[in-house]
């Protein structure tokens, strides 16, 4: 009865483990509540703040479709993490001479566009050399 009571609201504890997945709580919460009110959470022993835990007032409904977003959006943040790194390690050519990439090989057909659509929003930005004449300008 508790998780339809759609009028009785209570404060929930979220925890995220870096600035990317605090990012992806706060958007969570304002999609499913409408609004950005996330406290922090003070240790009673020290006084101090944890980085990693906000508290929520939503309804227990909202805090169940919180949870299961939030746990979706990181899995799938992860997944296009992975995604963006290996595409920009071929745009940026962060590889030896061999012909062979083994991830590369292993791509879908799905994959290779996806990487190259990736690959292509990229910046163009190149290293240049900084050492002349035997200088290091660095």
């Amino acid at each position: 009865d508790s998780i339809t009571d759609d009028n009785k609201t209570d404060y929930y504890l979220f925890k995220y483990k870096d600035k990317f997945q605090e990012q992806l709580l706060t958007q969570t919460v304002y999609k499913v509540t409408n609004k950005t009110e996330m406290y922090v959470v003070r240790n009673a022993l020290t006084g101090r703040v944890p980085r990693t835990k906000v508290e929520v007032k939503c309804t227990a409904a909202q805090r169940v479709e919180i949870e299961f977003l939030y746990d979706f959006y990181c899995s799938l943040w992860e997944k296009e993490q992975e995604a963006l790194l290996y595409a920009f390690i071929q745009k940026h050519e962060i590889f030896g001479n061999s012909n062979v990439n083994p991830k590369k090989n292993n791509l879908t057909r799905e994959e290779l566009i996806k990487m190259t659509n990736l690959m292509n929003a990229l910046s163009d930005e190149t290293p240049h050399l900084r050492i002349t004449e035997g200088t290091s300008n660095i």
